[in-house]
């Protein structure tokens, strides 16, 4: 049981640290993240799979070049 508690008190902050230290990585340091483009999609790629699933992927994809140019519609 003792084990059981260590592991619920640990394991969320570490989980919680981990995720903002990939966001900011993913949004400052990462090569990638010289090029324009929605917030959710510099960080992760549930952005895509939503547009999967409402199956508007090239509507969307159209939108995301009309508005920030060549290189942001490729899923890098």
């Amino acid at each position: 049981m003792a084990a059981l508690t260590l592991f619920l008190t640990l394991v969320p902050p570490a989980v919680a640290l981990y995720s903002v230290m990939w966001i900011v990585y993913a949004r400052w340091f990462h090569p990638c993240s010289r090029f324009p483009g929605p917030f959710l999609a510099s960080i992760s790629r549930v952005w895509y799979l939503g547009m999967v699933l409402r199956a508007k992927v090239s509507m969307e994809e159209r939108e995301l070049y009309r508005k920030y140019g060549k290189g942001s519609t490729s899923v890098l």
